[in-house]
């Protein structure tokens, strides 16, 4: 017995029952046909043991309590108290009150009242004396840790005197119902400090031995026997308990198992389902599965409308989906119905920060007043500062926003991501830079995408908020596309956005289809353009100027957008016909339309060298040279630019000089020191044609005739190389179709003054009678009179004097007749500068008669 009583210190139970059974065995012959028992249970049974000592069998009831066997224990004691002589045993006695006190048949009351009486049947059973003042003590002591810790939430201290109470009813063999509510307390101290674990370890034991006395056995054969259970609001809290703390720890088949038990205890309880369904949400929450998350919160919200942990999860559901508006409805709502659910407002300033609204979460934050020892103070205080450190940087800067700092702070904070796509989507709104913009829109897509697991782009399960970012975002990067000619990717975005507009709704016209076709005919047109250049470039290639130039054109023309290259391609065409007006506006398009275009610099700059116009080719260099800063082409700009400085001082020289009265040859010294530094930095053709034009201007007004006449002929060779192209049978056809029509013209008429002051009159007559075909009006009469001229006829002479050549005039008479009309029609004597041309054209009529005649009267 001994040997018993030390396992039982032990609490070794089981191993006490097998010892004391097997020595009734040994001690009974009457149960020698029962094997020795090596099972947790006893297999002996009560009514064959009377022959065993009371003593033994009282002893064998306790450990019977012990291992949660109480239907075994009472007939123990039963069984004692119904044989003779033995109904007032104080031992059995007090055995069968304590079995009814700890299996919740009888209160404190009526289990001391009993305890007592056996007290009176022998008043030296010390067992008994110790339970009674124990009962109340443990009652007492119950209430105590309520009060003074579990409601003050100090619950490690209150788990430390639960334990001290579970120790001390264990060692007083107190189990049962006893056990059971110092287990739960324990179990609801322990979910609150969050260690599931261990409160499911509580709760479990609770109901090994809850189930022990209610079913005699450790499970019931199927659930519905709780149905008309006793202790149906235990079980139902245990289970609960159990439950919620087997969702926190992952264990979901278990905590499934608890709560189909729960539905049975009370079917029609709606905070039981909606409970359930929270749990089902919770579950799915812990899967990642946030959509299927929200549709359980929101069932149990259906079924029990004031479950306010329904309505913070579906919000934190909403938060992992990024719907922060449906989010921040949600933990309103909670904090509806629990003002003191402090993480809930904390939550929706999280979510206004997210949507990059600090304002509105200041106002929700300085709604609530945390003590600075709550548990949510710390992060409290946090939001609150990030949300005031935002504002201050937004509101800065006169308005305009720095959203680098912004983004940076929220940065410093992992959890914000979400915010950096509304963010750049501002940031792409506010800047006019277009491949900003498309940077801007490109990360924030790229952003979102990330966030919501998006993958090649299918946005069929996306929200309505969500579509709306998407629609906006790509629709802006689409126009830049558009702006910039990458007509490929806007085509890309654009049927993004036909297909987002689609499944938005159906029943509304499409406007990105439009857009769409628009982005595919552009490509159609550029891909037309380019070709058309392609065969510009070989034309020009093979020095077939003009039908460059028409395809050049075609280009342009088809283009759905201002190509700088076309332009340049085009100008460098009339380059080589020596069209520079043409060219010059080419270049011009090209520049304003692509302020990088270096070819549009150094061209333009080249035609005003070959123009003579050196100081417009410096003012263009120079904005050149300050827009291409990086251009592999930008030595050769500022070669250009020391190149036109050195041909400005040199023509600002050769200007200088038309001040000075008739000093003509060094006017033409002046030019041909410039017409030299054109050609020593390889600038020729049309600029040698307009320096010889105002070389051979100067020898004319000398009347060094034959040199004028030399450097018009230079002009005109030279010309006669890119007009005629060795076509000289076809002189007037050819310049008559060309844009050097007047130019030449004005050659031709320099040169026939020449021949005609030089008395070269058969050449006079040749270049006048060209002038006739260009333009027969203008100069029929300087025709005549160089025909005229090349035989002098006596009596023209006297008609043009004026005198009647019958009368035979004299040499005074003829002398007279010129002074008469030399004052009449010498230039100097012109009043009216539209007729001094005329004047001059008659005075020198006047002379060669004058001349003609006294060489005749001579």
């Amino acid at each position: 017995m001994k040997e018993v009583e030390s396992l039982m210190k032990l609490r070794k139970y089981e191993e006490a029952l097998r010892k004391l059974e097997n020595a009734m065995l040994l001690c009974d012959n009457s149960l020698q046909f029962i094997s020795p028992s090596e099972e947790k249970i006893s297999k002996l049974k009560s009514e064959d043991l009377k022959g065993i000592p009371i003593q033994w069998r009282i002893l064998r009831g306790e450990i019977l309590l012990m291992n949660n066997d109480y239907d075994e224990a009472m007939k123990v004691a039963e069984i004692i108290l119904n044989s003779p002589g033995n109904s007032k045993n104080s031992e059995a006695y007090a055995l069968k009150t304590k079995l009814i006190y700890i299996t919740g048949k009888s209160n404190i009351e009526n289990a001391v009242r009993h305890l007592r009486r056996s007290l009176e049947y022998y008043n030296k059973n010390e067992k008994a004396k110790l339970l009674i003042n124990k009962i109340k003590e443990i009652d007492e002591q119950k209430k105590l840790i309520n009060d003074n810790y579990f409601k003050k939430k100090n619950f490690e201290e209150a788990i430390k005197q639960y334990d001290i109470l579970i120790e001390e009813c264990t060692n007083l063999y107190l189990t049962g119902t006893v056990l059971i509510i110092l287990l739960r307390n324990k179990s609801t101290c322990l979910m609150e400090l969050k260690r599931y674990t261990e409160s499911v370890d509580c709760t479990s034991k609770a109901l090994f031995i809850l189930k022990r006395i209610i079913f005699k056995k450790d499970e019931p054969s199927s659930n519905k026997i709780y149905e008309d259970c006793k202790q149906k609001i235990l079980f139902k809290e245990l289970y609960k308990k159990r439950s919620e703390s087997l969702i926190k720890i992952e264990k979901f088949e278990d905590a499934k198992k608890d709560i189909e038990i729960l539905m049975v205890l009370e079917p029609y309880d709606e905070t039981i389902l909606s409970v359930n369904k929270k749990n089902k949400g919770n579950n799915e929450f812990k899967n990642g599965n946030y959509e299927l998350s929200k549709s359980y919160y929101t069932e149990a919200i259906e079924l029990y409308k004031e479950n306010y942990k329904c309505y913070f999860n579906r919000g934190l559901a909403n938060m992992k989906l990024y719907c922060y508006n449906s989010a921040i409805d949600d933990f309103k709502d909670a904090y509806r119905f629990d003002n003191k659910y402090y993480k809930a407002v904390i939550n929706i300033a999280k979510c206004y920060l997210q949507l990059f609204k600090p304002d509105n979460a200041i106002e929700e934050l300085s709604k609530i007043h945390i003590d600075s020892n709550n548990e949510y103070y710390g992060e409290y205080n946090e939001e609150l500062e990030t949300a005031k450190k935002i504002k201050g940087v937004n509101s800065n800067f006169m308005g305009n926003t720095d959203y680098d700092q912004i983004l940076n702070i929220y940065r410093e904070k992992q959890d914000y991501k979400y915010v950096e796509v509304i963010i750049l989507e501002k940031m792409a709104i506010n800047t006019s830079n277009k491949e900003l913009r498309i940077q801007y829109c490109t990360e924030a897509i790229n952003n979102l995408d990330k966030l919501l697991k998006i993958t090649i782009h299918n946005y069929d399960n996306i929200n309505n908020f969500h579509r709306s970012i998407y629609e906006k975002l790509y629709k802006s990067r689409a126009e830049c596309y558009m702006e910039s000619k990458s007509y490929h990717k806007a085509v890309n975005d654009y049927e993004i956005l036909v297909k987002l507009k689609n499944n938005n709704n159906l029943y509304v016209s499409n406007p990105y289809c439009l857009l769409l076709n628009r982005a595919k005919r552009y490509i159609k047109d550029t891909e037309d353009a380019e070709n058309y250049k392609k065969k510009g470039n070989e034309l020009y290639k093979n020095k077939n100027y003009e039908d460059a130039i028409n395809f050049y054109t075609k280009a342009i023309d088809k283009c759905p957008h201002c190509n700088s290259k076309y332009y340049t391609n085009r100008a460098a065409a009339y380059m080589m016909t020596l069209n520079y007006k043409e060219a010059i506006k080419d270049c011009i398009t090209a520049i304003n339309n692509d302020k990088q275009s270096i070819l549009g610099y150094i061209r333009l700059a080249t035609c005003y060298l070959q123009l003579n116009e050196p100081n417009q080719a410096i003012i263009y260099i120079k904005k050149g040279l300050s827009s291409c800063i990086l251009n592999e082409k930008l030595e050769e700009l500022k070669k250009m630019l020391n190149k036109a400085e050195n041909l400005s001082e040199l023509k600002e020289k050769t200007e200088e000089t038309n001040y000075i009265y008739e000093n003509y040859e060094m006017k033409i010294s002046n030019y041909k020191l410039l017409l030299k530094k054109y050609k020593e930095y390889c600038i020729t053709g049309y600029i040698e044609i307009l320096i010889y034009k105002e070389i051979a201007k100067l020898y004319k007004k000398m009347k060094n005739y034959n040199k004028s006449i030399m450097n018009v002929n230079r002009s005109i060779n030279i010309l006669n190389q890119f007009v005629l192209k060795d076509k000289k049978e076809y002189i007037m056809n050819e310049y008559k179709k060309s844009i050097f029509k007047e130019y030449f013209i004005e050659l031709l008429k320099i040169r026939a003054e020449c021949f005609l002051e030089g008395k070269f009159f058969d050449d006079a007559v040749k270049d006048y009678t060209l002038l006739n075909d260009f333009c027969p009006y203008d100069y029929e009469r300087e025709r005549t009179r160089s025909f005229n001229s090349k035989s002098p006829n006596k009596s023209e002479c006297y008609r043009i004097l004026g005198l009647d050549e019958s009368n035979n005039p004299t040499l005074a008479n003829i002398k007279k007749a010129y002074r008469n009309l030399a004052r009449k029609f010498h230039p100097d004597k012109c009043q009216n500068e539209n007729q001094k041309e005329e004047y001059t054209e008659k005075m020198k009529e006047i002379n060669i008669a004058y001349e003609v005649l006294l060489k005749y009267k001579n």
